[in-house]
């Protein structure tokens, strides 16, 4: 939470599923969803924490979104 105002995990069982070419692949997806007041700083943290990501589990890519919000 250093780096964000707010996080909320979806615990649940997800499936992602992606094209690439003619094949489609299916993919188990864990789904986070994080709040910053600082978007330049959560930017940065992200995109490292992605590296690593790809890196410790073997991934050819990790699907960040980002998005603004606005509250009322």
């Amino acid at each position: 939470m250093e780096h964000f105002d707010g996080l909320t995990f979806f615990p649940q069982p997800n499936e992602g599923y992606w094209r690439m070419g003619d094949v489609v692949y299916r993919d188990e997806i864990v789904i986070y969803r994080v709040l910053s007041s600082k978007p330049r700083l959560a930017r940065r943290f992200l995109l490292r924490l992605k590296q690593e990501l790809k890196r410790v589990l073997k991934q050819e890519e990790i699907l960040i979104v980002e998005r603004d919000v606005e509250t009322f």
